[in-house]
This record gives structure tokens, C-alpha cells and sequence, in this order.
């Protein structure tokens, strides 16, 4: 849950020239503090364009440009509670509210511009959403065990077979993420299942225990406690990152470009890359 981008991330760069094995040495960090944003936040996410969107405890969307200024805000709290953004697509950023089966679309300054009920697209217990490539939606229906993809008018365009009769077990997934040619849904229990692009099951990648993670070109970047690590789709290796010095017991943990991000109790620091 792949895009590629042309340009390689500064911060992968340098993990590029390092052999993948299992649990290998953690190095230091050569990330420094460039900002720091006063805030309690339940959760949140950045998009490619380096943007923040943090989620209050209130429900309150709060968008921020890449050097931490506050720009635009968003708030509904007619549906139940917020508990995912997929920013895959800056201009058309996806909230998701479970408790009424709804999923919302907001243009870049969060002005609603579209809505989805799966309640009316016959989409009965939806656990993961995630917005498709062509803006469609992917969501993962608890009912039937099955990943489906439907378009943006609401049709069933792809569907996955019945998951807990191929795999001999009941997936209760956290969160989904689609990239490229591969959706990725995540089960704590299970590991994260990969599906192609018309909704079939691929294979599934050993990382338990996580409730949130990214998909950068070929790795898969996650936090396990206090730990940060990335897996390598290719080698199939796993390493720890590193975090700055002083940061104990981070809330979340997100990469984006050459900046890192790691939200505490009631801040959010932004990291940048040491160029030197």
C-alpha cells in the first residue's frame, strides 16, 4: 500500500550503498532539527510535496506547508470519528470516518469535493481504505474478506477472492496503501498482504506487529515501539533507522523526502538531512 518518483530520496540514498540482512547495525542519525509545531495530535500524514496534515482530537484537519506554517483546516464532526488520510494525491486527499462507512475527497486547501457511503455501494464492514491510482477507491470489506476496488462513480470495478479461504485465516486489516501496480493491506496479526493491480493476491511479506507504515519505491518504512525500520522489497532485508538523539518514545514516525517527521505528545518535529 508502488509510486515511483525519478528523483531517488536523499535519505534512501545513502542506505542504498548498505547491504540488507536481518536486524542489521543501527548507524547514527544524521538528521537535524528544522522546526517544531506545538500541537496534540491523535495522528498524521505528509504527502510528496513535503505538506502536513495533522489530526486533532477534535477530528480537525490542519494542513501545513513544509516549513511548518499553518495553512488551511477542515472539520466534520457529523460522522463519527477520523481515523485515516491516505495523502497519496496532494489535490485530492481521502479522509476515512468507519463508524458511518463514509470516505470524503478534499482539494488542496480541504474544501470537500467529493463523498463516498459504502453502505450504499453495498460495501458492508469496511476495516482499510485507500485511494487507487486513477482516484477510484480500494477498500478491504471485513464481511466477504475481500479487497475491492470501486471507481469513482460507485461501481464495482475489481475484487479480490475471498481471503480467509485462501489463506486459512480471517485478515483484520489496519490501514491500506496503494502504489503503482501493487495495493498493500496491513494485518498486525498477519503481516502485510501485497495484491496486483486487478485486486488478486500476491504474496504476503513477513512484518507483524504494526499499525502503520509507507511504501517508498522498493522498501517498506514502519515503526515497531520505539524502533523505526525499513525492509527491503528486493533483498527482502530489514534494517533499523535511526532516530535522533533525545527521541524517546515517539507517538508516530513518517519519512518523506530528505525530511523526517516524528510526532511526540504535544509536538511534531520536523527533521532535515545533514547535506554535508
Amino acid at each position: 500500500m508502488k509510486l515511483f518518483f525519478k528523483n531517488t530520496y536523499l535519505f534512501l540514498g545513502s542506505w542504498l550503498l548498505l547491504s540488507f540482512s536481518s536486524k542489521a547495525q543501527v548507524r547514527s542519525s544524521a538528521y537535524e532539527l528544522i522546526s517544531s509545531i506545538p500541537v496534540e495530535a491523535k495522528f498524521f500524514t505528509s504527502d510528496k510535496l513535503q505538506q502536513l496534515y495533522i489530526v486533532t482530537p477534535d477530528n480537525t484537519v490542519i494542513k501545513y506547508s513544509p516549513d511548518g506554517e499553518e495553512l488551511f483546516r477542515y472539520n466534520n464532526n457529523t460522522i463519527g470519528e477520523l481515523t485515516h488520510i491516505d495523502a497519496t494525491n496532494p489535490f485530492n486527499l481521502l479522509l476515512y470516518y468507519p463508524e458511518f462507512q463514509t470516505a470524503i475527497t478534499l482539494d488542496r486547501t480541504l474544501n470537500k469535493i467529493g463523498e463516498f457511503n459504502l453502505w450504499d455501494l453495498q460495501v458492508v464492514d469496511v476495516r482499510a481504505v485507500g485511494l487507487a491510482v486513477d482516484n477510484g477507491l480500494w477498500v478491504f470489506d471485513a464481511a466477504t474478506y475481500t479487497l475491492k476496488k470501486i471507481s469513482q462513480e460507485g461501481q464495482l470495478l475489481r475484487q479480490s477472492d475471498n481471503l480467509s479461504l485462501l489463506l486459512g485465516l480471517t485478515p483484520s486489516p489496519s490501514k491500506l496503501v496503494a502504489r503503482a501496480n501493487f495495493v498493500y493491506v496491513n494485518d498486525p496479526g498477519i503481516g502485510i498482504l501485497v495484491f496486483d493491480n486487478f485486486g488478486q493476491y500476491d504474496r504476503s511479506l513477513p512484518i507483524t506487529g504494526i499499525d502503520d507504515f509507507q511504501v517508498v519505491e522498493n522498501r517498506i518504512l514502519y515503526q515497531i515501539d520505539n524502533a523505526y525500520f525499513i525492509y527491503n522489497l528486493k533483498s527482502f532485508g530489514e534494517m533499523q533507522f535511526p532516530l535522533p538523539q533525545g527521541i524517546a518514545e515517539p507517538l508516530q514516525v513518517r519519512l518523506q523526502k530528505d525530511q523526517l517527521y516524528v510526532l511526540l505528545e504535544k509536538r511534531l518535529n520536523v527533521y532535515g538531512g545533514n547535506k554535508k
